[in-house]
C-alpha cells in the first residue's frame, strides 16, 4: 500500500505532458516513469486524472513586445511585513503606460483571483489571513487573455504588535 501511495503521488508531481511508460523489475514491483527504461517497458496511455491534469493550459501570455513597460507592485514590498489589525491591507500598482480602454487588471493572493476586474492601481484586500502570502496583478484583454504579468511579491500579514504587552511601563506621550 506504501508503495502504491509514493507511486500515485510520485505521478500527480510529475510533468504528465510527457509520455508515461511501465515496467515491472526482477522483484515485481511495477514502476512508472516519463523516461523508456528499456525495451521491456509497456507505454501507457493517460487517463481520467492525469489526462485532464496534461491538458489543462496555463493562461496564455502573449509573446509580443509588452505595451505596458512598467507594469509592477509597488506595495506591499518583496519581503515586506504588513501589520493591521482589521485584517485589511493596501495594495498599490504601477503600470506606465495607464490601461487602454480595452484592458482590465485582475490581482491574485496566493495564486487566487481576488476581487473583480478593474482599472484602478489602489486597491484594498480585506479579510486577509495572518501568515506568508503571495501577491500578483496580470493585466488581461476582454477576452480574458493575459498581457502582462508582475512579478511575484512574497509579504507577511500579521496583527499590530501589542505593546502593553511587550513594554507594560511604557508611558505614551499623552499621558
Amino acid at each position: 500500500m506504501k508503495i502504491l501511495i509514493i507511486t500515485i503521488s510520485l505521478l500527480l508531481a510529475a510533468d504528465v505532458s510527457a509520455e508515461l511508460y511501465k515496467w515491472i523489475d526482477q522483484d515485481g514491483i511495477t514502476h512508472y516513469t516519463d523516461k523508456r527504461p528499456d525495451d521491456a517497458a509497456q507505454q501507457q496511455e493517460l487517463s481520467g486524472y492525469l489526462a485532464r491534469i496534461s491538458n489543462k493550459k496555463e493562461p496564455k501570455v502573449i509573446e509580443s513586445e509588452t505595451p505596458y513597460p512598467d507594469f509592477s507592485i509597488t506595495s506591499p514590498a518583496q519581503g515586506e511585513t504588513v501589520r493591521n489589525a482589521e485584517a485589511e491591507m493596501d495594495i498599490a500598482i504601477q503600470i506606465d503606460p495607464p490601461l487602454t480602454e480595452k484592458h482590465f487588471l485582475q490581482v491574485y493572493l496566493d495564486g487566487l483571483e481576488v476581487g473583480e476586474q478593474t482599472k484602478s492601481t489602489e486597491l484594498r484586500l480585506q479579510q486577509v489571513r495572518k501568515g506568508t502570502h503571495r501577491l500578483q496583478a496580470r493585466i488581461i484583454d476582454e477576452s480574458g487573455q493575459t498581457i502582462s504579468t508582475t512579478p511575484e511579491v512574497t509579504f507577511q500579514f500579521r496583527e499590530p504588535a501589542d505593546l502593553t504587552r511587550i513594554a507594560p511601563n511604557l508611558v505614551s506621550p499623552a499621558q
